[in-house]
């Protein structure tokens, strides 16, 4: 036909993602060799597909091609890695000039994606929200206390007031992405 179709699926892959990230020991590269060995050892990318990815293949008739768009954390490169599948969903076979791994994190390049200790330890002390979170963390007693209430003041902001948002917008918008872990040190309840 000639035609090009094509479908969004940012959602579906993000989820993927996180699925890959979380089953395959915190690695964030998305269908590595590791990813795509089997409990029996042997690496079979043709094994997985849409299918395993909880994703309706949206063209099942046709090969398909996944391009997954991203910024590579550290040197903040802008990536394309385009995936092939098969008519029937699953992975291409790998071949000498083609690997279905997308390769979000460069392993191997040591000043863009390695932290020194120094360099942790001196970002977290200069930050002081991000150092109070991680004192209290590495302080706090295992000993239960009685819960007191906080007293709270609320205000409600008058939604007619655009400049104060649109100032407070300008504050904290620093064309990055912050992702802040908050942890509870009473472990044991749930709250």
């Amino acid at each position: 036909d000639g035609l090009v179709v094509y479908r969004d699926m940012t959602d579906l892959i993000v989820l993927e993602h996180e699925k890959q990230v979380a089953m395959n020991g915190g690695l964030i590269n998305m269908f590595s060799e590791d990813w795509l060995t089997g409990s029996d050892g042997v690496y079979n990318p043709v094994d997985y597909g849409l299918a395993k990815m909880h994703i309706e293949d949206p063209f099942p008739k046709y090969e398909k091609v996944l391009y997954i768009y991203f910024n590579r954390g550290g040197d903040g490169e802008r990536c394309m890695k385009a995936v092939y599948l098969e008519k029937n969903g699953v992975l291409k076979k790998p071949s000498d000039n083609y690997h279905p791994e997308v390769e979000m994190e460069q392993i191997n390049i040591w000043p863009q994606t390695k932290v020194t200790k120094e360099e942790f330890i001196s970002c977290f002390l200069n930050s002081p929200m991000l150092s109070e979170s991680l004192r209290r963390l590495g302080s706090c007693d295992h000993v239960l206390h009685q819960k007191r209430p906080i007293p709270l003041d609320v205000t409600i902001m008058d939604p007619r007031r655009e400049e104060e948002e649109d100032a407070l917008n300008d504050v904290f918008d620093v064309q990055q992405s912050v992702l802040l872990e908050v942890w509870d040190s009473d472990a044991v309840k749930r709250e």
